[in-house]
């Protein structure tokens, strides 16, 4: 088994099942993921589509869900997370095959990024600006310096997200 080291992001989704479909023509197939590591097995190659989706809170059952997916031809390879990987043999097959339902995943994995989020925005608007002049010094100084770097990144992925969204949005009233 070897791995890579690579980081995507929800908004790159295309570039990162290109990645995974690149490797299995090589003969490196996809086993596994974890903090931006890929972790691949060595066989012949092949033509594989991969694809994945974020199910979030999602309250249908774990088996009924990759029922789903499998009643479609698409055989789960990992699950990270709330991010479910599958492959398919099909090169021509999607994962969804209308606007609504892509539309439906960013809206989850914008529910999921705006409740994490809340924690951060607290910090931010109300915790931080109460604090004294005298924490603006050493351990306290750093911490404002990295919830303020947390915040932008996290914006800056809610946006990307949100842009998809609407871009999905716009497909279905078209």
């Amino acid at each position: 088994m070897i791995s890579q080291h690579k980081l995507f992001f929800a908004w790159n989704e295309d570039k990162e099942m290109d990645y995974l479909q690149k490797m299995a023509r090589k003969g490196y197939i996809f086993h596994h993921t974890n903090f931006f590591n890929y972790y691949f097995e060595e066989k012949e190659p092949e033509s594989i589509n991969y694809a994945a989706d974020f199910k979030g809170f999602d309250k249908m059952p774990e088996e009924e869900y990759l029922q789903l997916f499998e009643d479609a031809g698409w055989t789960m390879v990992c699950r990270y997370g709330a991010w479910y990987y599958f492959k398919n043999m099909d090169m021509d097959a999607l994962l969804y095959n209308d606007y609504h339902s892509v539309q439906n995943k960013y809206k989850k994995l914008l529910l999921f990024l705006l409740i994490v989020g809340l924690p951060l925005y607290y910090q931010l608007f109300i915790f931080l600006p109460r604090m004294s002049n005298e924490a603006l010094t050493g351990f306290l100084f750093g911490f404002r310096l990295f919830v303020y770097f947390i915040v932008i990144l996290h914006f800056s992925a809610t946006l990307k997200i949100f842009k998809l969204y609407l871009k999905f949005s716009k497909n279905i009233h078209e």
